[in-house]
């Protein structure tokens, strides 16, 4: 079993269920954006990548305060949530890859594929 101690009470809103469902929206919400902007060209695409990095920032921030809140080590052995903490950070760390590594070295009209 998980040890599910806080490490700081400012960031229990992380642990409210209408917090989480709003979240498990947003991440739903971000892939329809998302596929929108692969399937688009021009203006409507523009838009939509400001909005998957307005996502990212989201989910960046997030991120953080989860480990802040729970705690580094608790964070990566909870066994309940060492799953989807680490689907969380293959989320984080390829939209990290995407908007910050991947232009300095692929065609701008590439990127597009992408996402």
């Amino acid at each position: 079993e998980g040890d599910t101690s806080r490490r700081n009470g400012r960031c229990n809103f992380l642990e409210n269920a209408g917090y989480q469902a709003t979240a498990g929206f947003l991440v739903l919400v971000n892939v329809i954006i998302a596929s929108i902007e692969v399937a688009t060209v021009g203006p409507t695409h523009q838009v939509c990548q400001v909005l998957d990095e307005m996502f990212l920032l989201f989910f960046i921030v997030e991120y953080i305060l989860r480990i802040y809140h729970r705690g580094c080590r608790i964070f990566w052995l909870d066994k309940q949530e060492r799953t989807c903490n680490l689907i969380e950070t293959v989320n984080v760390a390829l939209g990290l890859i995407q908007t910050s590594v991947l232009p300095f070295f692929m065609k701008p009209e590439h990127l597009r594929y992408i996402g």
